[in-house]
């Protein structure tokens, strides 16, 4: 998007703004980054007036460079950020169906997994205490698989749980939306030291969307200086009249 590079990471949710995260990269000729930074315009969505929006800004000494957003779809009603969701249960299992067919891996402390956008590395495993406020008795196991998730040059951290409850074993998964993936930890292998992690990528087309405007404004910095030096012009001409009229 002429000289930058435009990178639509993501979106958040405050009630009633919804902000969505734009990263722009500016490069030299010889391929390094000279500016990176992000800008979070947002914008308001109802059935009575539509899509509001309000740009973000960023400002230089000549000029100034306004995003904002002209399209989206519609935002979800759940909250955003890493979702958390129990695989054990029907309302996941019909959540499986928004991604594509999953991925599993068998990987040890360390190991990497690779997938279409990005790799994650299991970075250690922890024995949980609480999960999703359900309380744990002592002859629960739950074990959480932490990750890290590199994905378009930005780093999320995600922690799948595995429970074991009686006879009975639960998931819960965990989601990192702007990567576009959810990932199960599905088995704990003590032969292999290893543990079974399952990935779930969103399809291309089921993806987080927006369409952007930016603006480049020259000069803007002269216009609200111009501006500025009128309104104490005007100021001041009401104070000498008021001087002038108190003298007469």
């Amino acid at each position: 998007m002429g000289q930058y590079t435009v990178t639509y990471l993501g979106d958040s949710t405050s009630e009633p703004n919804h902000y969505y995260k734009v990263n722009y990269k500016r490069y030299d000729a010889a391929g390094k980054i000279v500016e990176d930074f992000e800008l979070k315009p947002h914008a308001q969505i109802s059935a009575e007036m539509g899509l509001t929006s309000s740009p973000d800004t960023r400002h230089y000494l000549f000029h100034d460079l306004y995003t904002h957003v002209t399209a989206l779809p519609i935002p979800k009603s759940a909250n955003t950020g890493d979702a958390q969701t129990a695989a054990s249960h029907g309302d996941a299992e019909n959540d499986d169906k928004n991604y594509d067919a999953p991925v599993t891996h068998e990987i040890a402390v360390g190991d990497t997994i690779r997938y279409r956008e990005g790799y994650m590395i299991l970075k250690g495993m922890k024995k949980e205490t609480a999960i999703q406020n359900i309380p744990l008795t002592d002859s629960d196991i739950a074990i959480g698989a932490q990750l890290e998730i590199v994905s378009n040059n930005k780093t999320y951290t995600a922690e799948p749980v595995y429970l074991i409850r009686g006879k009975g074993v639960y998931y819960f998964d965990r989601k990192a939306e702007d990567a576009g993936l959810k990932l199960r930890l599905s088995k704990i292998l003590p032969d292999k030291n290893k543990v079974e992690i399952t990935v779930y990528q969103q399809p291309e087309n089921k993806k987080p969307w927006i369409v952007m405007r930016a603006l480049d404004f020259p000069y803007i910095n002269f216009l609200w200086s111009g501006t500025l030096i009128m309104i104490i012009g005007f100021l001041l001409s009401i104070f000498r009249r008021n001087k002038e009229l108190k003298t007469v």
